[in-house]
């Protein structure tokens, strides 16, 4: 099953199509568990994820996360709230689901020990702002920032001189749109640096494997490139195709691979 074709959710956000992201989110469950396991080590009592979607994180920290501790999901996207709200029907914990712009009602923003902030950065302009603002109307909760970067997704092994020209097309295409910034993993660091928190750990977080792939990664795998093809200029487009045949036809000891970087904080 293919994402929708402009990879959007039933309100056009970019690349936050329900299945995309749970193709995406299974494809990484290793490291997306380790990471849940860290953040149910603070013993939070309450959880606000914001622009929760379809409830992707929060399924996975409700298998890891004491039953104690209350979810709170805040998203525009009533349809994938809904789908959100399905998948945790049942479960011995509150969960509960609340639909607002926290960017622009950031007062509505429930008060917490936890709140996810999880590639956000790629939508939000000012994030600095949305910092100070959590800083200040969730006080003394801990903030956890994840936020991944385009230039770092390298799928392969190709040419040097195609990955240029693929890289190139990916950005002009995407710099023309203005819908999301798929290269906000500096500008989100920056954002962390100059927010008022006084503790800030920072680290970069690694999804990498080589096949063969299981069938989560290479399903994640193949819309990626899907989508990096949509958004390519004509050229682009045949040269990918014939990489892609070239890919598929790899010596049987020859070893294809994905690997990207995530920005991981907590604030505090």
């Amino acid at each position: 099953m293919r994402a929708d074709p402009a990879w959007r959710n039933k309100i056009g956000k970019p690349l936050s199509d329900p299945h995309w992201l749970a193709v995406h989110h299974q494809a990484k469950i290793r490291e997306r568990t380790a990471f849940a396991q860290r953040l149910a080590g603070l013993a939070p009592k309450r959880i606000v994820d914001l622009g929760c979607g379809a409830g992707d994180w929060l399924s996975t920290l409700d298998t890891v996360v004491h039953k104690n501790c209350e979810f709170i999901g805040v998203d525009v996207d009533t349809s994938a709230m809904e789908y959100a709200r399905d998948r945790l029907r049942g479960r011995s914990r509150s969960v509960n689901f609340l639909t607002f712009d926290f960017t622009l009602e950031p007062e509505r923003i429930p008060p917490s020990d936890l709140v996810l902030l999880f590639n956000m950065g790629s939508f939000i302009d000012e994030f600095e702002a949305l910092l100070s603002q959590l800083h200040s109307v969730v006080s003394g909760a801990t903030v956890a920032v994840r936020q991944y970067d385009g230039s770092t997704i390298r799928i392969g092994p190709m040419r040097d001189s195609q990955r240029t020209l693929f890289e190139n097309s990916l950005r002009a295409s995407l710099k023309a749109s203005k819908q999301f910034d798929h290269y906000a993993l500096d500008r989100t660091l920056v954002a962390i640096s100059a927010s008022p928190y006084r503790h800030k750990q920072m680290e970069f977080e690694t999804f990498s494997r080589f096949s063969p792939f299981s069938n989560e990664e290479q399903t994640y795998i193949e819309l990626t490139l899907d989508w990096i093809y949509d958004h390519l200029s004509e050229d682009g487009r045949r040269e990918f195709n014939k990489w892609r045949c070239d890919l598929a036809v790899l010596p049987t000891d020859s070893r294809s691979y994905v690997c990207e970087i995530d920005l991981v904080a907590l604030l505090s």
